[in-house]
């Protein structure tokens, strides 16, 4: 999550390791191991247009990604329209507001006391001691004042000119929950939104100068509804007027307190190394205003949790606000579905996450991030969609955070008893050009930039490609999860070309795979009779696996026709890699010893003092896991890549090559070692997943199971 000092709200806060499990699904197999009832709706003084369509395609919190009912601008922007009456301000929120500003305004007069309190000391004792301790003290008290910390951007700027209606439907909303509409509109890749100043504390004396920033997998992800929704919650703290102005200082306060305790630099790492050089006699002067420092950051880390404690209440309070004009605007039922819908965009932009590094091995990114997350988000499976509404309902929010619980904040939009004055079913992305429009392109490549450095447009691929791809690619996962079974990540897979180019006849070949076939399912049969893992059993089903395999291929390179030679030529280059990968098995193996045994150098490097030894002990580590690569690479060599990649023509050694960074750094080669190990794992798969694949179509082609019978 980006640095937030200057936004003034994040509309959602759910952590999103917490949501990973439910898309176990998207992983490879693991071959690279070593040997989310309503009361009657209020009405409104000023009524939204109503707008219902005749065809509903998108349940709630559904995929927004469905076809839905074809609709022009002006019955869009017919949604919103007038303004709803005032929501009554809760007393909580004006007790929050106006104790947070009482403690947290407080906390830097504190700091600055103490610095005077330093001061005062240096002035009524005027010893060498208290001299040398107490200018240190002020030293590091007073470098955070003038320390300012930039962050990169990573936001577009959306243009009025070219997304008009994006522009016309914000600003309805605007006017619907009576706020200032705002200045500006950034698009960046999150899957969030934000409210804050353009000008910083500028922008708190020049009036509503107010910029709205908006995660694009938002627009792709979810219905109109829901995300105005979640534009109406933004601007209710656009018209929390003062409110935002001071939550954005309490804001500042709490992000510089935090610098303040944690944050480390230069001059501290030169304080410890001169203590740690001169003689105790006169290093003890230095080792003294470590101890004070470490003191009064202690000091200064209870106020800040302090102040956490007491600004996360208030923010709590106008997390409730904002919500309220949310409810009233498009009902409790879809801002329950916000939520849930929010959380599997972020499982979604999880595995896209995962998604770009399997594409950036193959020298390819997609041009439309937002795009990529939404449709991963739209392969949830209603299992997953189920596990993840369990885990946010679960999720309770803790005393010092600045967002209440999902589950508080639906349970608070039920309360509210109304049905909301919005509904509709129509995809948030027709408020732009289209679901290929340039602001997303130029998010994903500003995301791009900020990640990787320079990258050029030219060299992004269409999205819808790349998704085309990886959907061949799953299919040969599933192949081999059929063909494999419980066994699909054991190793080895010993497909070798010289028996596959020493094959039987047609009707000896189909003699034994109809064995093969009887044998398994009565393993199998076994195997789910002991309601167990029995290791025997799985290596005899594992063994008949790979015979079905071969037996199958051979029929392929014994038959000379015409229309198989692609295939054939596939099956070559494939099966020549796999041969080399199982050839490098052993060295596959200790490279994973070895690095593991690097980790565990570099870990010891930074948790203690380290003397020359165990230096040279570390770099003996790196030399070692760096002879075992070389070893993999040198084996390799002229072999040609196995699949398509940008570049047309690439070897398996530049393959690998391109994962390795600077070898004389432990850190940068444990890194490369991982980067060559998962390489290797999933090459293995994607192989072995492709064999199977030809297999099983090669199986229905030669009708070898009776007709309707499941191979």
């Amino acid at each position: 999550m980006p640095d937030t000092g200057d936004a003034f709200c994040l509309y959602c806060r759910e952590p999103l390791d917490e949501l990973l499990a439910p898309a176990q699904h998207h992983r490879v197999p693991d071959q690279s191991q070593s040997p989310p009832q309503l009361a009657q709706p209020e009405a409104a003084s000023e009524p939204v247009a109503l707008f219902f369509p005749k065809s509903r395609s998108i349940v709630a919190g559904g995929p927004a990604t469905a076809e839905a009912p074809d609709v022009t601008d002006e019955e869009i922007l017919a949604l919103v329209q007038g303004s709803m009456a005032p929501v009554k301000t809760p007393i909580g929120y004006r007790v929050g507001i106006l104790l947070a500003m009482l403690v947290m305004l407080s906390l830097p007069l504190i700091y600055l006391g103490l610095i005077g309190l330093v001061g005062s000391w240096i002035y009524h004792d005027p010893s060498f001691l208290s001299f040398i301790v107490g200018s240190i003290l002020i030293l590091f008290m007073i470098k955070p004042l003038f320390r300012w910390q930039g962050h990169s951007s990573t936001q577009t700027l959306a243009s009025r000119d070219r997304e008009p209606l994006l522009f016309e439907f914000v600003e309805s909303v605007c006017r619907a929950v009576r706020a200032p509409a705002p200045r500006r509109i950034e698009v960046d890749c999150d899957i969030n939104a934000s409210a804050g100043f353009r000008l910083g504390y500028l922008s708190l004396v020049w009036g509503n100068d107010l910029v709205l920033t908006i995660g694009a997998p938002l627009l792709t992800g979810m219905r109109i509804d829901q995300f105005a929704g979640v534009l109406a919650h933004e601007f209710g703290h656009f018209s929390q007027g003062a409110g935002m102005r001071l939550t954005y200082v309490i804001r500042r306060i709490s992000h510089w307190f935090v610098r303040v305790v944690y944050e480390r630099d230069q001059i501290d790492q030169g304080l410890w190394s001169l203590a740690g050089s001169l003689p105790i006699r006169i290093g003890f002067i230095f080792w003294v205003s470590i101890v004070l420092i470490w003191l009064i950051r202690k000091v200064l880390w209870l106020l800040m949790m302090l102040g956490n404690l007491v600004s996360g209440f208030m923010l709590r309070q106008m997390e409730y606000d904002a919500d309220s004009r949310a409810v009233s605007l498009v009902g409790g039922a879809t801002v329950e579905s916000t939520h849930y819908r929010l959380a599997e965009l972020s499982v979604g932009y999880k595995i896209a996450m995962s998604d770009l590094a399997e594409f950036y091995q193959e020298g390819r990114l997609c041009d439309n991030l937002a795009e990529l997350v939404a449709e991963n988000a739209a392969r949830l499976s209603e299992r997953e969609r189920e596990e993840i509404k369990q885990q946010v309902v679960e999720r309770q929010a803790g005393i010092f955070d600045t967002h209440p619980s999902t589950s508080d904040r639906i349970k608070a939009a039920h309360e509210q008893a109304t049905q909301g004055v919005m509904q509709s079913s129509v995809p948030a992305v027709r408020l732009l050009q289209g679901s290929d429009s340039e602001l997303l392109k130029q998010a994903t490549l500003a995301f791009y930039r900020q990640q990787l450095g320079e990258v050029n447009a030219a060299d992004l691929h269409d999205t819808e490609s790349l998704l085309a791809r990886q959907k061949q690619e799953y299919e040969c996962f599933e192949a081999l999860d059929r063909v494999f079974g419980k066994t699909a990540g054991r190793l080895p897979v010993p497909v070798a070309m010289q028996r596959l180019k020493s094959p039987p006849s047609a009707a000896q070949a189909r003699e034994r795979w109809l064995h093969i076939r009887s044998e398994s399912r009565e393993l199998q049969a076994e195997l789910e009779k002991d309601g167990g893992a029995i290791p025997d059993l799985e290596g005899r089903l594992h063994t008949n696996a790979v015979d079905r395999i071969c037996c199958t291929l051979q029929h392929l390179f014994a038959h000379n026709v015409e229309h198989h030679e692609h295939r054939r030529r596939e099956c070559e280059s494939l099966v020549c890699v796999l041969e080399k990968i199982e050839g490098q098995r052993q060295v596959w193996g200790a490279l994973a010893s070895a690095n593991a045994g690097l980790e565990g150098a570099i870990r010891f490097c930074m948790a203690n003092e380290v003397d020359e030894a165990d230096v040279r002990s570390l770099y003996q580590q790196v030399e070692t896991v760096s002879g075992y690569i070389r070893r993999i690479i040198d084996a390799f060599k002229n072999l040609p890549y196995p699949f398509e990649h940008a570049k047309a023509e690439i070897s398996v050694t530049d393959a690998l090559l391109s994962n390795i960074g600077e070898t004389n750094d432990p850190v940068s080669m444990f890194n490369s070692a991982n980067a060559v190990h998962s390489l290797l794992g999933r090459m293995n798969a994607r192989i072995v997943g492709r064999l199977s694949a030809i297999a099983e179509e090669l199986e229905a082609e030669l009708q070898w199971a009776d007709e309707g019978e499941e191979v």
